[in-house]
């Protein structure tokens, strides 16, 4: 038994992390929704457009992936934004890891997701900032064929 194509690709997070700052929060605006599809796994790219230098950054330069679930449709959970907290550790999908001197792109493979809507938050513990513009994090779902 292989995987569906996957489907549904969204960017969910854009220009509102631009210039993102080391342990800062950015939650999006754009829906990821899966329910229509009802697929079982996402993937996700974190891609920053251009190479970023890290090589003054943390020894482990990270940046964790949440999905906050909508249970109705229309209002999400609460993301941690709004007090300045981390989001809640139910709704982390993955973390993307990059290379200690210069980060370009990472993707999360397979993560589960249930049939419903998101949006997406990134937290930055590369301990270096975002570049001023271009990186994206898009989410794509697939299932069981």
């Amino acid at each position: 038994m292989g995987y569906s194509a996957p489907q549904n690709e969204v960017s969910v997070l854009t220009t509102e992390m631009n210039a993102l700052a080391n342990s800062d929060l950015c939650n999006g605006s754009t829906e990821f929704d899966n329910s229509t599809n009802k697929d079982a796994w996402g993937m996700a790219e974190l891609d920053f457009g251009a190479s970023l230098d890290l090589s003054a950054a943390n020894n482990n330069p990270v940046c964790y992936l949440y999905l906050i679930p909508s249970y109705d449709g229309i209002n999400y959970a609460d993301d941690g934004e709004a007090t300045n907290e981390l989001v809640p550790s139910e709704y982390l999908k993955g973390t993307f890891e990059f290379n200690k001197e210069s980060a370009r792109r990472a993707v999360l493979d397979k993560f589960d997701i249930a049939p419903g809507k998101y949006k997406a938050c990134i937290f930055n513990d590369l301990g270096a900032a975002f570049p001023a513009s271009g990186a994206t994090v898009k989410i794509k779902s697939f299932d069981r064929a």
